[in-house]
């Protein structure tokens, strides 16, 4: 489930600046909140590894990040949930190992 719920989030996090043909196109909408005094020239800046980035850049050096806030930090808890129960798992494996090894002898 910790795999699936980081894959989710990982995948809304590079699909937020998802675009076919113009990356103006997708930096339409931030322009509302972001004080871009011209239609300059923008680009993408992408980063797809942790954490996941996606920031849309204006010929004035104004920065947009187009992935929610929310997205890297539960992509660690499910990483983190995924991490903690392969510990339980493998100390599982080994206590009931040595149980069963105590009970043979």
């Amino acid at each position: 489930m910790s795999v699936i719920g980081a894959g989710l989030c990982w995948t809304a996090g590079v699909g937020s600046g998802f675009y076919l043909l113009d990356p103006g196109e997708i930096c339409d909408v931030s322009r509302l909140s972001v004080p871009v005094t011209s239609p300059d020239a923008v680009t993408i800046e992408e980063h797809l590894s942790l954490p996941v980035r996606e920031t849309c850049v204006w010929a004035g050096g104004i920065h947009f990040e187009l992935v929610p806030s929310w997205v890297n930090p539960m992509i660690v808890v499910f990483l983190a949930a995924l991490a903690l129960s392969l510990v339980v798992c493998v100390a599982g494996l080994v206590t009931r190992r040595r149980r069963r090894r105590a009970v043979m002898n």
